[in-house]
């Protein structure tokens, strides 16, 4: 359905463009190779134009995704990967790293270097509970507790209410774009969580 209105949408530029040299073909002689290249051109000046917009969009969301992050890190002292971990601890109760690693959609070895950070700044603190010592269990200290319930919400928290607002097809079609586009990026091994961020780890002065 979707290809044939393609189809249509392009037949029907073509159609105007034939209409909108219509007028100087009857004062002017156009040979035929002259008006295939008009048609060209056209077109790729058309395609042109969509494929700016794309990347437009891709620097929009890019651009307030940063913008965000910056200002969460001014308020707080924290990064957003840093305080999905310290939200997925407050949840799940005392989970495992391994627990959190699965919950928040990030590798066993990104969730430790910032439960490191975390714990190096008060945030949270491990403990070793039941009959086997080498099981680990994460817990948040008053003052990440503290940290976590004073902070902003996290940008995605914001999409997913506009999200839900969509209509079912509208957020299938969403879901299928953007996947899609990931994949024309090459980007679907990188490991990502379900959130709004620039990158899980960030150097400098922050607490995770």
């Amino acid at each position: 359905m979707v290809r044939d209105e393609s189809k249509l949408l392009i037949r029907d530029k073509i159609k105007s463009v034939f209409r909108a040299i219509s007028k100087s073909v009857q004062r002017t002689i156009v040979t035929t190779d002259e008006l295939r290249a008009i048609i060209r051109a056209y077109l790729r000046d058309r395609l042109m134009k969509d494929y700016d917009e794309i990347l437009i969009a891709l620097r929009q969301i890019t651009r307030a995704i940063d913008l965000y992050s910056k200002k969460l890190q001014k308020q707080t002292g924290l990064t957003t990967s840093g305080l999905l971990v310290m939200d997925a601890i407050k949840r799940l109760d005392s989970p495992t790293p391994s627990s959190v690693a699965k919950e928040i959609v990030l590798s066993q070895a990104t969730v430790t270097n910032i439960v490191d950070r975390l714990q190096k700044n008060g945030m949270l603190r491990r403990e070793k509970t039941g009959t086997d010592k080498r099981t680990v269990n994460l817990a948040l200290t008053d003052e990440g507790l503290e940290k976590l319930d004073t902070s902003p919400e996290l940008l995605q928290t914001e999409f997913l209410r506009e999200f839900r607002k969509l209509a079912s097809w509208e957020q299938q079609m969403l879901v299928a774009s953007l996947t899609r586009l990931a994949s024309m990026m090459n980007a679907e091994g990188l490991d990502a969580a379900p959130i709004l961020t620039l990158g899980e780890l960030h150097q400098g002065p922050v607490q995770d």
